[in-house]
């Protein structure tokens, strides 16, 4: 018979797995936020187009602002159609802080970012339950002759 773990180790386990689920969306919601609140329109310039070295690691792009003068770069790796470099896009962002950008009509959530928030969920709903199950008070088993 394999070994259970208790309340506790599941009490543990639970809020960190739902920490790292939301933690890994909050910066998802933070530019979604910002893009919310200031975001502008605007063009940029692809300057590359990395296709990515396997099929995990999806295509990115790299712009930078037509209106900029610095040369910054931004990569993104959430966009429409087949840009090329020197195509110019339609992006939106953030005046404030140009890194969070997306192209106009794409949104800053992906797949990555919604498995993220429901695994945090989860582990917090978890969380939850297993705090329940620690303040219960357990009755022993009685046994039958």
């Amino acid at each position: 018979m394999k070994p259970r773990l208790g309340p506790k180790a599941s009490f543990v386990v639970s809020v960190v797995v739902a920490l790292v689920g939301l933690f890994a969306t909050w910066g998802t919601v933070d530019a979604q936020l910002s893009l919310n609140a200031r975001g502008v329109t605007g063009t940029a310039q692809v300057v590359n187009v990395d296709q990515g070295a396997s099929k995990r690691s999806g295509p990115t792009i790299d712009v930078r602002l037509v209106s900029s003068a610095s040369d910054d770069t931004v990569t993104l790796d959430r966009f429409s159609g087949d840009p090329q470099p020197g195509d110019q896009i339609k992006v939106r962002y953030d005046p404030l802080d140009p890194s969070t950008m997306v192209q106009e009509g794409v949104g800053v959530w992906g797949a990555f970012q919604i498995l993220m928030l429901f695994i945090g969920t989860a582990g917090a709903v978890c969380a939850v339950i297993e705090w329940q199950r620690m303040r219960r008070p357990r009755h022993p088993r009685r046994r039958r002759r």
